[in-house]
């Protein structure tokens, strides 16, 4: 993509589960859609995801392509691990009590990631940059994102999911 310019309605930056299902929530709506994002590394960490996220991704169409791979937490327990002399007995509660199938579902990052790719993948009015973005420049009308490669893309609104050293916070 070197040296061009893109025009969007949005950009989002960052490769995660949040970038991700940003550019697909943003696309959903009709709106034409940029997303800057490397490839996702190597992620072996999972998330945890409560009932409005499941809903989200439902809402999405991501679920149905992850659910298989999630586990549910059907059972919490509560424990009181201090050291004092008196502690709190035990607490457990589960799921089903409250007509719950889980209390939050359990999945690894690189199956949800993959996931939400698949979904990205199949709508036209997304397209995925797979660079970084180098620098954010926020006008009064819209904000420019130079990527690694010297391209440019135009948004009216941008997004920043790109971590604790953002590109976008920092612009803001």
């Amino acid at each position: 993509m070197s040296g061009r310019a893109l025009t969007a309605d949005a950009v989002v930056i960052g490769g995660g589960p949040s970038g991700l299902t940003a550019a697909i929530a943003l696309a959903s709506t009709g709106l034409t859609v940029v997303h800057v994002a490397r490839a996702a590394p190597a992620d072996n960490r999972t998330t945890a995801l409560l009932a409005s996220s499941v809903a989200a991704l439902e809402a999405l169409g991501v679920w149905d392509n992850c659910r298989a791979m999630a586990a549910p937490f059907t059972t919490l327990r509560i424990v009181d691990a201090t050291q004092r002399l008196w502690r709190a007995p035990e607490a457990r509660f589960e799921a089903h009590e409250i007509g719950l199938d889980a209390f939050a579902w359990n999945i690894e990052n690189r199956h949800l990631i993959a996931a939400l790719e698949a979904r990205a993948a199949a709508m036209p009015n997304l397209r995925r940059v797979a660079d970084d973005a180098a620098e954010v420049t926020i006008r009064d009308d819209a904000v420019t994102i130079r990527i690694n490669d010297g391209s440019t893309v135009d948004g009216k609104l941008a997004v920043g999911a790109d971590g604790k050293n953002s590109l976008c916070r920092s612009a803001a």
